[in-house]
């Protein structure tokens, strides 16, 4: 019974997570999880289940575009995997930085980043 229950569980995770990203929401995640863990904000073991996620995808070339972004290049490989070109996310990326020295995040950022967006279709990421 365990062992059908942790198969079960498994399968359903990776089939979840195929459909999940539709709209790149765990793109999103766990571009937000590496980023709390590069500024050791969180620990590895804290939350299981994106530590598992996170594992799963840590080698995932199409989610990093490449190997996983160190900190300072995170926010510009983040807005690369959501579609933008490498020119726009450069200016997000700066817009980003000037942001979190003011300490005043613009309600229209994420409106303006994903305008941005056009020129890529979002595909699922597979493990």
């Amino acid at each position: 019974g365990t062992s059908l229950s942790v198969l079960t569980y498994f399968g359903n995770l990776e089939a979840g997570c195929a459909v999940v990203d539709c709209q790149a929401q765990l793109r999103i995640v766990l571009y937000l999880y590496h980023g709390l863990l590069l500024n050791g904000i969180i620990q590895n073991g804290q939350i299981p289940l994106l530590d598992h996620l996170y594992d799963g995808f840590k080698d995932c070339k199409a989610l990093w575009q490449g190997a996983l972004p160190r900190k300072g290049d995170l926010v510009h490989k983040f807005w690369i995997c959501f579609g933008m070109s490498l020119k726009e996310s450069r200016h997000m990326a700066e817009r980003a930085k000037l942001t979190a020295r003011e300490g005043i995040v613009p309600s229209d950022i994420f409106a303006e980043g994903t305008k941005f967006c056009r020129g890529r279709k979002m595909n699922p990421i597979e493990p």
